[in-house]
């Protein structure tokens, strides 16, 4: 029985120097848990259990816990520890907020679904099956085939192989669909830059723009380094603002994505070097939610902003 007990006493005080050590890191832990939690959820319509089982089973998310949830909103801890609340909103999404969170106003963005009786890229009705010569397609199926061999590890939901505007191939994970939400990461960047190219293609926005100089973005006073940097450099993310985007540490990416109550503002606290500017590439999500909160200001209300991306 005392050497249970020991064994109960240093097993705890274990848990409680790791939670120490990591503690800066349980915003992530817990914060990535809860908005994956209420976006595959409340969006994809999966169960808790199943997200918890097949999503965040991976190394320190799969510690966090649901601590509760109703129709709206998912709160996890970390053994207790740093609880993080994520809020879902019909036609918006789900959101990590924080004590300084000010959600804007529930509008609701007005879309319509069209079903198009055609193949892709054109339309939602399946793959053409007219053979490319030059295409090894047995080759291309245990390629798919490999990215659905180990499960645990790849977490594949879904592989689409598109080639000269044709579908080639899809396959899809178990309880997946065509028609099922998934977590789309980076791709957001590509439907951002669309939207800018469907702005400029209208005449509405120039891609020469220089949105520290005309916007005034930050407080400074006088000439700002900054003005130089156009929305060409910010959507090439070659503008020379500083930005580490590593999501395994406490970084530029993680503070933004789990502590800041406004992830539009993240970049313009970073430094800028002119001699990177045009000249060194720099991968930053910190770039994509400036753009997008540029881009909330080219519109006069909330509501245009949310219905434009049709």
């Amino acid at each position: 029985m005392k050497l249970f007990k020991r064994i109960l006493l240093v097993l705890a005080a274990f848990i409680v120097i790791a939670a120490i050590y990591n503690y800066p890191k349980l915003n992530i832990i817990s914060g990535f848990a809860s908005k994956n939690l209420a976006s595959t959820h409340y969006i994809a319509d999966r169960l808790y259990a199943d997200i918890v089982e097949s999503d965040n089973n991976v190394p320190l998310i799969k510690l966090a816990e649901l601590e509760r949830a109703n129709e709206n909103n998912v709160v996890t801890s970390l053994f207790g520890l740093m609880e993080r609340e994520s809020i879902c909103r019909d036609g918006l999404g789900c959101v990590l907020i924080n004590e300084e969170h000010e959600l804007a106003p529930a509008l609701k963005p007005n879309r319509s679904k069209v079903f198009t009786h055609a193949s892709f890229p054109f339309g939602n009705d399946g793959i053409v099956r007219i053979p490319f010569d030059n295409v090894d397609y047995d080759l291309l199926e245990k390629a798919v085939d490999g990215a659905f061999s180990n499960p645990e590890v790849q977490k594949t939901r879904t592989v689409l192989v598109a080639y000269k505007n044709r579908l080639l191939t899809e396959r899809y994970a178990e309880g997946f669909d065509p028609n099922t939400p998934i977590l789309g990461w980076s791709m957001a960047k590509s439907v951002l830059a669309t939207i800018y190219g469907v702005l400029e293609h209208q005449g509405k926005i120039d891609m020469d723009y220089r949105p520290f100089k005309e916007l005034e973005l930050t407080e400074t006073i006088g000439e700002d380094p900054r003005d130089v940097i156009t929305l060409d450099d910010l959507l090439r993310m070659s503008s020379g603002l500083d930005w580490d985007d590593d999501y395994t540490a406490i970084s530029d990416a993680t503070k933004m994505l789990f502590l800041d109550a406004d992830m539009t503002q993240a970049q313009l606290n970073t430094d800028f070097d002119l001699n990177n500017h045009r000249k060194v590439w720099n991968y930053s999500s910190g770039t994509s939610n400036l753009l997008s909160g540029i881009l909330r200001k080219k519109f006069k209300t909330y509501q245009e902003y949310l219905d434009f991306p049709l």
